[in-house]
């Protein structure tokens, strides 16, 4: 079967483009619905008979052994009623949860694969953990890169021979390192604004549409390569504006992109199942119109058999 986008307000067109058990499952638990209905009709009436009987209970000192006896034969008999369907109602309800559970495990496992608006709920899911994995990534780099680039600016300011205007071995090492950091550090923010425009381009105009915030661009690899032709009066100044940059990003720029992935989780799950409610309860609405009352007992009769041999877990 073909991927069709299918509505929540398009139950109709959903319900018939449904396999035939997810069908048969819903049909069922609307049969169930209708005569827990009843049963609930015939139990409340059963409950008032019950009332009306114990409203006639004789003074136990000065009536007939056969007016007491009677007494608690009627009342036996109401009670008996009252309990029977008690116990109906409670045999319909767990038929019926079964029935829900097995309808509902089955159509998610279809919408999977053929409800465009279900798969992409997925897919921002795998989104949103790949965004936050992509955040770990740059966040563990940045703590690498504040270290190496004080590191760097210690060995750059006191490894400089003025006579010779060089550096020593050690010091131009560390500030290689510090540069690769960087480098990678630009590389990993670059991945995580990509997961961010694609999440945007993908979602953009659907109900999952809730644009990802960036991280900023910075020259990380250039400027700290730069150091190096930089006057040595200003060296540690240069530095540590980049060490304060990162420093300021990561503990607040950081933070704060993971409170916004905590809120776009927050709002892809509300969005997720408010589809699946709305489609659930239209798909239930719309099984009742196939409920015919001259069937009812035999259908309920054939389901909680089936319920009770164990099928709908």
């Amino acid at each position: 079967m073909p991927v069709i986008e299918f509505r929540p307000y398009d139950v109709v067109t959903f319900f018939q483009n449904a396999p035939e058990d997810i069908q048969d499952i819903l049909i069922r638990e609307a049969y169930l619905a209708r005569a827990a209905e009843i049963l609930v009709t015939k139990q409340e009436e059963n409950k008032q008979e019950k009332e009306k009987v114990d409203a006639t209970r004789p003074p136990f000192m000065v009536v007939r052994k056969q007016a007491r006896v009677e007494f608690e034969t009627r009342m036996a008999s109401a009670e008996s009623e009252v309990n029977f369907f008690a116990r109906a109602l409670a045999q319909n309800e767990s038929a019926m949860e079964n029935l829900r559970k097995s309808a509902r495990r089955q159509l998610e496992v279809w919408l999977r694969n053929h409800d465009t608006t279900y798969m992409s709920g997925l897919a921002c899911e795998q989104f949103l953990s790949d965004w936050r994995n992509a955040i770990e990534l740059v966040s563990s780099i940045m703590l690498d890169f504040i270290k190496s680039i004080g590191e760097a600016r210690n060995l750059m300011v006191t490894g400089y021979d003025k006579e010779r205007q060089t550096y020593t071995a050690q010091a131009l090492e560390s500030l290689n390192r510090a540069v690769k950091v960087g480098a990678a550090l630009e590389a990993d923010t670059a991945s995580v604004n990509l997961i961010a425009e694609k999440h945007d381009e993908t979602f953009r105009g659907t109900i999952f549409d809730n644009p990802f915030p960036r991280l900023p661009i910075f020259a990380a690899e250039h400027h700290t390569a730069n150091a190096q032709n930089r006057p040595i009066g200003t060296l540690q100044k240069h530095f540590d504006r980049i060490k304060g940059y990162y420093e300021e990003l990561n503990q607040q720029g950081i933070p704060a992109l993971n409170e916004a992935i905590a809120k776009a989780e927050q709002r892809q799950r509300a969005v997720q199942d408010s589809y699946m409610t709305t489609l659930w309860e239209g798909l239930r609405q719309e099984a009742r119109k196939s409920v015919e009352e001259e069937q009812l007992a035999e259908v309920v009769k054939e389901t909680e058999e089936r319920f009770l041999q164990g099928d709908y877990l």
